[in-house]
């Protein structure tokens, strides 16, 4: 059977399918295929020869392979990782692009001037939304573990809160309104009122999407976007100014490396978030205890 198990191997490259589904499908397709041997063989066929021709009938690696993606996707998960790429490049650039807002020469403190696509790409409040376009990109990569509408619903109905909130930002240019689903940066009270009420949110909107799916990584995605947008500023601010230092060109300064301070209380959000995921795992279970308690009831 080491030609079948290449044979599936081939098959499930690209796939993106959990190792249940895969055994799922082996098994399945092994089945088919070990009957095909057989019935080769009362066909006086010997066993390699039984094997190919259970092969050859089969379908090819490209044609089952697609047969499998359409009855767990739809469409190719390929679609759902570009188009993550797609928004993750956007944001890059857009982090760019802001580097160059307002640049001066530090020595001199004079003026560069500003490049009107610089100008326009920073005035559009779509392309300029940095912690928008993270989301996308999240939202977009998680979609590879979905398996039905209701997932999909649940996963972008989850992230909603994110951009909602975003939005009545963006119109009333409230920014402290920011710290009701993720800290502020830099963070001077990761265990503020607001905070807090953020992270209440978090595990209600993730307990929420498992309860509703039963698919815990749907539930994680708004924890993961919120972990992303916390670490992101930092990133930014470290990567901006290792730039500065290497090549001394004026449109990366202006950040400094995060400080043992804001370092310190980054941290510390962050292990707050990690206790979130443990409650956030410890509901599951007691989510799909109840479930469990139902059906033996019923």
């Amino acid at each position: 059977m080491n030609e079948f198990d290449s044979y599936f191997s081939k098959i499930f490259k690209g796939t993106y399918l959990s190792k249940r589904e895969r055994r799922n499908w082996k098994e399945e397709m092994q089945g088919h295929l070990e009957e095909a041997v057989q019935s080769g063989i009362k066909r006086e066929l010997n066993q390699e020869e039984a094997s190919k021709s259970a092969l050859a009938s089969f379908g090819t690696v490209k044609e089952v392979r697609r047969h499998i993606v359409r009855q767990t996707y739809g469409i190719s998960p390929n679609w759902f990782l570009a188009s993550s790429a797609l928004f993750l490049t956007i944001f890059m650039i857009s982090m760019f692009v802001q580097m160059r807002a307002q640049d001066i020469i530090p020595a001199t403190m004079k003026h560069l001037p500003t490049p009107n696509w610089v100008l326009l790409w920073n005035t559009n409040p779509f392309l300029s939304h940095l912690q928008a376009w993270l989301g996308f990109a999240v939202a977009f990569f998680m979609l590879i573990y979905t398996r039905k509408r209701t997932d999909r619903i649940a996963l972008f109905l989850s992230l909603a809160p994110f951009y909602i909130i975003w939005f009545i930002v963006r119109i009333a240019h409230q920014f402290s309104l920011d710290a009701v689903i993720f800290a502020e940066y830099p963070i001077f009270q990761p265990l503020g009122g607001p905070e807090l009420a953020g992270y209440l949110l978090l595990l209600v909107l993730s307990l929420a999407s498992y309860a509703w799916t039963g698919n815990r990584k749907v539930g994680l995605a708004p924890w993961i976007l919120s972990i992303a947008l916390t670490i992101w500023p930092m990133l930014r601010d470290t990567v901006q100014t290792a730039l500065w230092h290497i090549t001394n060109n004026p449109i990366f300064w202006g950040h400094r490396y995060p400080d043992s301070y804001y370092l310190w209380w980054s941290i510390l959000t962050i292990l707050v978030r990690i206790i979130i995921l443990g409650l956030f795992l410890y509901g599951c279970r007691k989510i799909d205890a109840v479930r469990l308690n139902k059906v033996h009831t019923a």
